[in-house]
């Protein structure tokens, strides 16, 4: 579709390049640390199960810190397009759109788009992470693209990057 980036109003003789998608599994991606993180989970499981003399208490253990490193254990879906980005994984989604995004950094092995217009230091946490090492050019590209059209339609002259980037 020929439009800005939340769809509503076209800009005439601009084409839109398609969408990116990416597919981030550290546990299939990363090589051994995660596998590292999975042994350190379980030794730490078998240990509170041991120190407290019940099973069940290593069981808790076990769900809780798998819980709380789920991004290693289930696959997570980046589509970085027209309408902004999105995250899905299991049945949650995320959509961080193209009117809301400031500002973004490409980092070692990603970029974050930042949706505070102010920067401080809990602003990352707000906003979306997407790792794609290998993918980061398109992806900058694919996000300068859509801002520039989001800001020629506003006639704003906001800059996008930030110093950090690239």
């Amino acid at each position: 579709m020929v439009g800005s980036s939340d769809g509503r109003t076209p800009v005439a003789g601009t084409a839109v390049p398609p969408p990116i998608q990416l597919v981030r599994w550290p546990l299939r991606d990363d090589g051994t640390p995660p596998w590292l993180v999975l042994l350190g989970v379980l030794a730490l499981a078998y240990g509170a199960g041991h120190y407290a003399q019940s099973t069940g208490m290593g069981i808790v253990a076990l769900l809780a810190l798998l819980f709380v490193f789920w991004k290693l254990w289930v696959p997570v879906h980046y589509e970085v397009g027209s309408r902004g980005i999105t995250q899905k994984f299991a049945i949650w989604r995320r959509h961080v759109p193209w009117s809301s995004v400031t500002r973004f950094e490409v980092r070692y092995r990603g970029v974050v788009f930042f949706i505070d217009a102010e920067p401080h230091p809990l602003a990352a946490f707000r906003g979306l992470y997407v790792p794609c090492a290998r993918e980061a050019a398109d992806v900058v590209k694919l996000a300068e693209f859509f801002i520039r059209l989001r800001d020629s339609a506003a006639g704003s002259t906001v800059g996008s990057r930030s110093r950090n980037s690239l």
